[in-house]
């Protein structure tokens, strides 16, 4: 192989030879190659849970002092010794949160999440075939809500955050996504990894670009045409009710399969198989898609609440600074921290993301206080303020398209 496709990664002042390396994330490691863009903290956060195995398998490939004009490219240089001083700042309050024991799993939050799951599932399932209507629309309303929150349940396991142990973790997301709602949890690591390397990301997040459905972000257009289209012109109307619902069952019937096959992820496709042929198949197609729509509506409508109305970039920037800028936390409360699955605490989730999340309460005035200390911005709304924040910016995204700006 000549030189010139030799394919480097930059950590902790060195860069790493990965030409012939096969990432076991998957493709996540094509972001940080030959541009460089410092991986170290992306690195130490995503692997906190395997870091020593992690570490091995970094230190065995060949690797060169990186020279000072090698960092990343679109950083001006006189950034790069205040990042320094913000990696050093972010790993001293890492490492006292830590100390603390804010990463350690907790029993007793395991057990009470998912029994409580199992349990509301069971009665909306029961609740689904009695004859009276009104049980009947409360059941299905509760496998809805049922799937939601196991989505929530297997966010946590599938950043090693619900028992702190990969290989368990990864087994009972799979359980619990594919035997709920039918998805792939494979497909949902390769996914959901790619948006925490780089949210809100130009060409990197997925999350940013949902067109031809919706446009967030109007720099996420590239056409006139597509920002004129039917479904971006009425996004603000159909985004709740209708484009949430098609985003789902295209995961579901087409992303998910064909993923899981491809990648021969075999525990996902017997889950998602039992999923089919008992839940979508005892309640009959029509309540089936009722309960994909309501999942959808609750799904979407709470995971844009974090994201979507913060503004976009294509520029690398520090870790810190990145989550700090294009992530929003929700003011919490019980009722909050109940619907939101504590996903409301999303500037900890990206900046630790194998922290359990209901540590964040306890968490968030530290990050706080942190920002303050190196003077980044810290957002935190209401839930209202955060729906607001997200009806208003999809209907300005498709007002500024519409009208050329």
């Amino acid at each position: 192989m000549c030189r010139s496709e030799k394919k480097e990664i930059l950590h902790n002042g060195y860069f790493y030879d990965v030409t012939n390396f096969s990432h076991p994330g998957g493709n996540i490691i094509s972001f940080f190659v030959n541009n460089g863009e410092d991986s170290t903290n992306t690195f130490r956060q995503f692997h906190h849970r395997s870091i020593a195995k992690s570490s091995l398998m970094l230190q065995s490939l060949p690797r060169r002092k990186a020279e000072p004009g090698e960092y990343a490219t679109t950083i001006p240089p006189e950034q790069l010794e205040r990042h320094r001083q913000l990696t050093a700042g972010f790993q001293k309050l890492f490492k006292e949160l830590e100390r603390d024991g804010f990463f350690e799993p907790s029993p007793t939050y395991i057990c009470i999440r998912i029994v409580s799951l199992l349990l509301f599932i069971g009665v909306g399932f029961q609740l689904a075939f009695l004859d009276a209507t009104v049980l009947r629309l409360l059941g299905l309303v509760m496998l809805a809500v049922g799937g939601a929150q196991s989505g929530w349940v297997m966010h946590e396991a599938g950043h090693y955050s619900l028992t702190g142990r990969p290989k368990l973790d990864r087994i009972l997301q799979s359980l619990i996504f594919g035997l709920s709602t039918g998805f792939s949890a494979a497909w949902w690591r390769t996914y959901h990894n790619r948006h925490h390397a780089a949210a809100q990301r130009v060409g990197k997040d997925e999350d940013v670009n949902y067109l031809p459905l919706i446009a967030f972000n109007k720099e996420t257009v590239p056409t006139e045409e597509e920002g004129k289209s039917f479904w971006v012109r009425n996004q603000a109307l159909l985004y709740f009710p209708i484009d949430g619902f098609l985003i789902i069952f295209y995961w579901k019937m087409v992303k998910c399969p064909r993923y899981a096959w491809h990648k021969g992820a075999y525990l996902d496709l017997f889950c998602m198989g039992v999923h089919y042929a008992t839940v979508a198949y005892s309640l009959g197609l029509l309540p089936y898609l009722f309960v994909i729509w309501m999942t959808a509506i609750y799904t979407l409508g709470h995971l844009s609440l974090n994201h979507t109305h913060t503004p976009v970039t294509e520029v690398e920037t520090h870790w810190v600074e990145h989550a700090l800028t294009h992530t929003v936390d929700i003011a919490p409360s019980w009722w909050v921290d109940l619907i939101m699955g504590y996903l409301n605490y999303h500037v900890l989730h990206h900046l630790f993301p194998t922290m359990p999340l209901f540590r964040g309460r306890k968490v968030m005035d530290r990050i706080k206080q942190f920002a303050q200390e190196y003077g980044l911005p810290y957002q935190c709304h209401s839930y209202w303020k955060s729906i607001q924040l997200t009806i208003t910016n999809v209907r300005d995204v498709a007002r500024e398209l519409q009208q050329g700006i």
